[in-house]
């Protein structure tokens, strides 16, 4: 990795959980979290990320099913008794996340304006954020949000506080997407609605007000893994950069993935999401895994952020690796102190804070026009 960031020190690093060091507020929402958890049968039983008791035992019934033989059913066509177990997941995941959020996320920016289109042939949702007085030419950030393939939206306070945020510091047009999400929609709906909605914003340049040259797509966990598949199916030059926050691009068990830091974090084996995800594709398939994509040469520039204390982290740096081998203009930052959930953390929290930081600025340099960003990529 390139740097390093968020390291803190002194009476900072005096909370401890569990051995990991986190500073007060990050062991706060920890706690909450946690106490949660435990409140069965209350709707946050889980953080994000993690298969509930109900949805576990529906997808195990799910398999053993043969009316018809999951094997003759399509992938996506679901029986009665998951699509209810989905739908009452995702509502409690979304409460969750509205609840979290409104203790240590930020406030929705007054100064972005917000409108909302149905894009590609699937009529799929974006949001347009625009700050105030952003000129014409703009860079464009293009955001997929989190929720291990199965759950999130771009309607949670946390996503809609967060973009604005990154569209005004940046001082770019911002276009979150409400890509169809897994089982109903495995591999690869979600990666090709991003595709649409980039060349969607390319195609509608300027009337959007924005530059086709300056195109940033980014993406969260899951919207990181579903980013990286997006880039690799674009041509050369239709992306300016690539922004990965603490990416799921590796879904194997027996992968990257550092079991240390699952349990804190409330996560799940990763195999769990490339079963819901991959519509058949076991998980070492770069498909689901685009961490193991044969050739990165063509990607764009990109920017990688890790957590200390993710389990997912060692895939995101090992993807650094791998895109500077290939010859593309890579950079990374592990931040220190904080958890999978660090870039829901907005208010009042300084590795938040750090966090958001870098985020912005990595969108800001992605996103202005300099060739230098295209040099070091070999031809496809």
């Amino acid at each position: 990795m390139s740097r390093r960031t968020g390291e803190a020190t002194g009476a900072d690093r005096a909370d401890c959980v569990d051995g990991l060091v986190l500073d007060g507020q990050t062991r706060l929402w920890l706690e909450r979290v946690q106490t949660a958890r435990l409140a069965e049968p209350a709707p946050a039983v889980r953080p994000p990320g993690v298969l509930t008791a109900g949805l576990a035992t529906a997808l195990a019934a799910e398999r053993r099913l043969a009316e018809p033989a999951p094997a003759a059913r399509p992938p996506g066509v679901l029986t009665a008794g998951l699509a209810a177990a989905l739908a009452a997941e995702r509502a409690q995941l979304r409460g969750v996340s509205d609840h979290l959020n409104a203790e240590f996320g930020a406030a929705l920016r007054a100064d972005v304006g917000v409108s909302r289109v149905a894009v590609g042939p699937d009529a799929v949702a974006v949001d347009a954020y625009r700050p105030g007085g952003l000129r014409d030419a703009a860079g464009a950030y293009v955001f997929l949000h989190g929720g291990a393939f199965w759950h999130g939206s771009i309607d949670e306070g946390v996503n809609r506080a967060l973009i604005a945020e990154r569209a005004a510091r940046a001082e770019v047009a911002a276009f979150a997407i409400e890509y169809r999400l897994a089982p109903e929609h495995p591999f690869p709906a979600a990666a090709q609605d991003a595709e649409n909605v980039i060349r969607w914003v390319r195609e509608g340049a300027a009337s959007l007000g924005v530059d086709p040259a300056r195109i940033v797509l980014g993406g969260v966990s899951a919207g990181a893994n579903i980013a990286l598949a997006a880039a690799a199916r674009l041509r050369r030059g239709e992306l300016a950069g690539l922004l990965l926050e603490v990416p799921a691009i590796d879904l194997r068990d027996n992968g990257t993935w550092d079991a240390r830091w699952a349990a804190v974090n409330g996560l799940g084996a990763p195999s769990e999401m490339a079963d819901l995800y991959g519509g058949g594709l076991p998980p070492a398939s770069a498909e689901v895994s685009p961490l193991l994509l044969p050739d990165l040469s063509g990607l764009p520039a990109t920017h990688v952020m890790t957590a200390e204390y993710d389990p997912l982290r060692a895939g995101g740096e090992a993807l650094v690796r791998r895109l500077r081998a290939a010859g593309v203009a890579a950079t990374g930052a592990r931040h220190f102190g904080v958890l999978h959930g660090v870039p829901g953390l907005t208010a009042n929290n300084p590795p938040g804070a750090a966090w958001s930081d870098d985020a912005c600025a990595a969108i800001r340099r992605l996103s202005a026009q300099d060739p230098a960003h295209q040099t070091a990529q070999r031809p496809r």
